[in-house]
């Protein structure tokens, strides 16, 4: 499934993206998934925005990480940096359209109007595009 867009589940309430890779424990399903995986022996790239902590956690599941280079205020970005952060900034594009594509739901875009429509009605539909998503658009490469 490398390079396909998987939605994970919705969690209610403010919650910081850190805490977020915790709580649902992508980490963990994708290091199982790696070690059933016959095809290859790579692992799991995860291409994270800046500001995100899961550079350990992911180390800890064998896993690497991607994010932009950091830069203090008063320093300029060398060449090699903001090609990486340009590389970056493309794959995290497309994370963002997936999202947005899957926002086109109108039961995701309006969310729960009654009070006796069920939440997991939503987590459901939330679920269902973010499969769908990868059937939408014809292939890049």
């Amino acid at each position: 499934l490398c390079g396909w867009i998987r939605a994970l589940e919705l969690c209610t309430g403010n919650i910081p993206d850190t805490s977020y890779i915790d709580l649902v424990k992508v980490l963990k399903e994708q290091k199982e998934f790696a070690e059933s995986d016959v095809s290859t022996e790579n692992g799991f790239l995860n291409i994270f925005d800046k500001g995100y902590q899961c550079t350990l956690a992911a180390l800890k599941e064998g896993q690497k990480c991607w994010q932009p280079d950091f830069a203090q205020s008063d320093k300029q970005f060398s060449r090699d940096s903001t090609l990486h952060s340009a590389g970056v900034a493309v794959v995290r594009s497309g994370n963002e359209r997936a999202v947005k594509t899957m926002k086109l739901s109108w039961q995701i875009r309006n969310g729960v109007v009654s009070p006796n429509q069920d939440l997991r009605i939503v987590a459901d539909h939330w679920l269902a595009w973010g499969f769908q998503v990868n059937f939408m658009y014809s292939t890049v490469l």
